[in-house]
């Protein structure tokens, strides 16, 4: 410490100097030298967060572009659902087509309720139908107007009614009465197919 007091001002001013650089470098080390290190980490991070942005925007078009046609296609089952029959509504449709032939005036001969809902074989064993297919063989007699007026009062309502084939046959000129082999078919909508089921 003796030697430190008797040192000259000049030998005293370059220690202190050799003490603030020593401490300005450690503090460059301990402060500074992280910070360059993590810009120099960020731009070499940069053109991947600029990837992850753009990858980022792809998606969400792509969501967006998926979640329009969902709605699209949830519209179009509404759309659909409104064209099939419930279970009841079927029952009722084809327990009364005898009495909607009655009502037009026309008789009945024979009523059919053939197959077992139209499945495909592959379609059965997997899941159960989503929509079953119901047909209804009609042979029906009476004359032009009469029959007109049936294949009308059947596809007047909301649910589809298709008409696969008509045959009619001329049964007795003097009367002009006809003979009508009729095939209709109804789509059921099954259970669990609400929407508000799920």
């Amino acid at each position: 410490m003796n030697r430190v007091i008797t040192l000259g001002n000049s030998t005293r001013t370059t220690m202190s100097m050799s003490l603030i650089a020593v401490a300005a470098i450690a503090m460059y080390g301990w402060i500074v030298s992280p910070h360059v290190a993590y810009l120099h980490a960020v731009q070499k991070y940069e053109p991947v967060v600029k990837e992850a942005a753009k990858e980022k925007n792809n998606l969400c078009t792509a969501l967006g572009l998926k979640q329009r046609r969902l709605q699209a296609m949830q519209g179009e089952l509404s759309r659909l659902r409104g064209r099939l029959f419930t279970p009841q509504e079927a029952q009722g449709f084809l327990g009364g087509l005898e009495a909607s032939c009655q009502r037009v005036g026309c008789g009945v001969t024979s009523i059919e309720f053939p197959g077992d809902g139209g499945r495909p074989d592959a379609a059965k064993a997997t899941e159960p139908p989503v929509v079953q297919v119901r047909r209804a063989n009609l042979v029906v007699l009476g004359q032009y107007g009469q029959i007109v007026a049936l294949l009308e009062h059947l596809q007047d309502r909301p649910q589809q009614v298709s008409i696969d084939s008509c045959r009619i046959e001329l049964l007795d000129v003097a009367s002009a009465r006809l003979k009508c082999d009729l095939t209709m078919i109804i789509w059921i909508a099954c259970a669990g197919e609400n929407p508000n089921d799920r």
